[in-house]
């Protein structure tokens, strides 16, 4: 609601502020907890250590063995997960959608190797190695691009694989 001048805020509207805000901080009072592990893991995989305490060291010659284990492991299970090329397999509630299934099917994974959904699962794989959590969400997006007629064109639209970083997801 507006006056002449000034915003008059409803009780709702309050209400409902204070309910998101409630809502946020308890998310990050749960969130907080993991924090610190996410940072060392992350410290880990990356050979972060102080090299004031062993002189030797500070050359840093040596492969982290957080980092030696993830990428060894990580190609394996990217394969597991994408070796036979069908990311998405779609099953019918009914006779007639069991009969359009395969084709659900073929069209989505289609549509995901477009999307370069590979490379993207990777980084979701290898968060999911050094953190022991990942979060990503599919969406179905529209990408455009501009012809030399400077004219708008649909480029892709179709299902998408989004990860997230991890300090920007707040659970509920």
């Amino acid at each position: 609601q507006f006056r002449y001048g000034e915003l008059v805020i409803s009780p709702l509207f309050r209400r409902a502020e204070r309910f998101v805000c409630d809502f946020m901080k308890k998310s990050r009072a749960y969130r907080d907890t993991y924090e610190y592990e996410w940072e060392r893991c992350w410290q880990e995989y990356v050979n972060t250590r102080s090299v004031q305490k062993n002189i030797l060291q500070r050359a840093n010659l040596k492969l982290p063995y957080a980092f030696t284990v993830v990428e060894t492991f990580a190609p394996s299970i990217i394969e597991a997960f994408t070796a036979d090329n069908e990311f998405l397999s779609a099953r019918g509630r009914d006779q007639q959608d069991k009969q359009m299934a395969p084709f659900i099917t073929n069209h989505f994974n289609y549509q995901l190797c477009n999307d370069n959904f590979l490379s993207k699962f990777t980084v979701f794989a290898k968060n999911e190695l050094i953190y022991g959590t990942a979060i990503s969400k599919l969406i179905w997006a529209v990408k455009t691009k501009l012809n030399y007629e400077g004219e708008e064109f649909v480029d892709f639209e179709g299902p998408s694989l989004v990860n997230i970083k991890l300090t920007d997801f707040f659970p509920d």
